[in-house]
């Protein structure tokens, strides 16, 4: 008995579906938003400061006056057009939801940074990219 126990688990763990080692999934931060009707939504003020791109990781760092950053929203969303031409052209929008959860009476500069994971958007038939932070003066290559 102790024998058929053994080998109907080993049997299980061998037919258990594994994830092809070819295809890694780059996670890094909260997805992009592709939401062609949440592309104008208001935003309210702030300033960014830095943003960079690593492999299909998107970081930005912004600032704008209030107490803390505790309660801050970042969202990152585009319509999910990618122009074709060589290299492709695609954009996304920094939308600054819920500043006043961090007291936006105060008035100091608070600065906080995000990461974005842009897997979703960014396949590979998408890729090399110059990738616009619309609003801003911000184009990244992406490759």
């Amino acid at each position: 008995m102790k024998y058929i126990c053994t080998v109907l688990v080993a049997f299980c763990l061998l037919s258990c579906e594994k994830s092809d080692p070819d295809t890694p999934r780059e996670l890094c931060g909260s997805a992009i938003i592709i939401d062609a009707d949440r592309v104008n939504d208001p935003s309210d003020g702030f300033g960014l400061l830095e943003a960079s791109v690593e492999g299909k990781c998107l970081t930005v760092t912004i600032a704008t006056t209030g107490c803390s950053s505790q309660g801050w929203e970042l969202d990152l969303v585009t319509s999910g057009n990618i122009a074709e031409s060589l290299p492709t052209q695609s954009g996304a929008r920094l939308i600054f939801t819920n500043p006043a959860a961090g007291g936006i009476t105060c008035q100091a500069e608070i600065q906080e940074t995000y990461v974005f994971d842009l897997s979703d958007y960014l396949t590979e038939g998408a890729l090399p990219t110059r990738f616009t932070l619309d609003g801003t003066d911000r184009v990244l290559e992406i490759e």
